[in-house]
């Protein structure tokens, strides 16, 4: 009967440390701490790898993308500037997105069709323009921009602003339109590859036309001025001026 009852205390002791040593190799070479990048909604997770303490936003928890207006401008016989004014409602959230523009004849009958990749910083409007866009001959009368595609949404505040505009000046000469503006570095570092887009418009806000020209290097505290010129005459009373300036990766030139 003793040796019975030493036999099961023996067993009993060591299906224990069988048991723990079974945890701790479980523990540290098998179980997977929950990460943002496993595929899984776990730890304190809102969806899938995003929420809680991931930097990715799951998707419904900011607000979408506004296409504030677009419009096509034709400067040659099949050839047209694209423009659109987007803007990230979310002061806290960086968003990259994929977009698609197609434009349409008066018949109704669809010119273009083009999808690109837009990221756009906190609170940011960005102002897209596609030069010499193709038209076949055919004349554009309407243009829609539509986000077909989140791509991501990250964590982010908005940074104070790197560049300021310190003044606008439009004037004609031999029946062009020429913007002056003046800009300023307001931060403490240089400012390289800066694209700087123009618009004008009626005071009731439809716009008239677009530009855009870049600058290469404004160095710190700096000021300059840039020019754009269109080849005709837009001269309307009040005449709203709107300018639109980021810094580009060199990718994107």
């Amino acid at each position: 009967m003793w040796a019975a009852k030493r036999k099961l205390f023996i067993f009993t002791i060591f299906f224990i440390i069988l048991l723990i040593i079974s945890f701790f190799i479980y523990k540290t070479f098998i179980e997977k701490k929950p990460t943002c990048f496993d595929g899984i909604k776990n730890g304190d997770e809102e969806g899938v790898d995003c929420g809680g303490g991931c930097k990715e936003v799951c998707h419904l928890r900011a607000e979408r993308i506004n296409i504030l207006w677009s419009k096509t401008f034709e400067v040659a016989d099949g050839v047209s500037n694209v423009a659109a004014l987007v803007e990230n409602p979310n002061f806290y959230y960086s968003i990259s997105a994929t977009y698609n523009i197609r434009t349409f004849d008066n018949k109704g009958f669809r010119i273009n069709d083009f999808s690109r990749k837009i990221s756009l910083k906190p609170g940011e409007k960005r102002l897209i323009f596609i030069p010499g866009v193709k038209t076949a001959g055919a004349k554009i009368v309407k243009t829609f921009i539509k986000i077909v595609k989140i791509n991501s949404i990250t964590k982010e505040r908005a940074e104070e602003k790197k560049m300021i505009v310190t003044s606008k000046t439009v004037s004609y000469e031999d029946g062009q339109t020429r913007l002056t503006v003046g800009l300023k570095n307001n931060s403490l570092e240089p400012l390289k590859n800066i694209e700087v887009v123009g618009v004008l418009s009626r005071p009731d806000g439809e716009v008239l036309d677009v530009a855009k020209t870049f600058l290469e290097y404004l160095d710190k505290r700096a000021e300059k001025k840039v020019f754009m010129t269109w080849q005709k005459e837009v001269r309307v009373e009040n005449l709203k001026i709107d300018v639109y300036l980021r810094e580009v990766d060199i990718s994107e030139l």
